[in-house]
């Protein structure tokens, strides 16, 4: 297989990165590197979101806290990213995804426009 592409839709990834410490962005970094790389991701780093329309989630564990880094495939191999969160709860609000939907929805219109 070849390497997946990851790109970024916005600066919404951006300037959720730029507000963690070096910890935090280097645990991102490798969690990106896996999915670029590996045939088969496992789960616990990229999660399809049931009843999403193609929306996933990225997972990130470290030093005790939870982020979610919402993406989509645009293609077979390219993986988009869109908006981040820290995880403060067990659920994942509503609000959050249905901003990656819309962000996702922007995306592909811009696209397709």
């Amino acid at each position: 297989m070849h390497e997946r592409r990851i790109t970024k839709y916005g600066d919404h990834f951006d300037q959720f990165y730029a507000q963690h410490d070096q910890k935090v962005k280097d645990k991102i970094d490798w969690t990106l590197d896996q999915i670029k790389s590996l045939d088969h991701v496992p789960a616990d780093h990229l999660k399809h979101l049931v009843g999403s329309e193609g929306l996933y989630e990225i997972r990130i564990h470290t030093e005790g806290n939870q982020y979610r880094i919402f993406c989509f495939f645009a293609d077979d191999n390219q993986l988009v990213l869109l908006n981040a969160i820290q995880k403060k709860s067990r659920k994942t609000h509503h609000h959050d995804l249905a901003h990656a939907a819309e962000l996702k929805h922007a995306f592909l219109e811009g696209r397709n426009g």
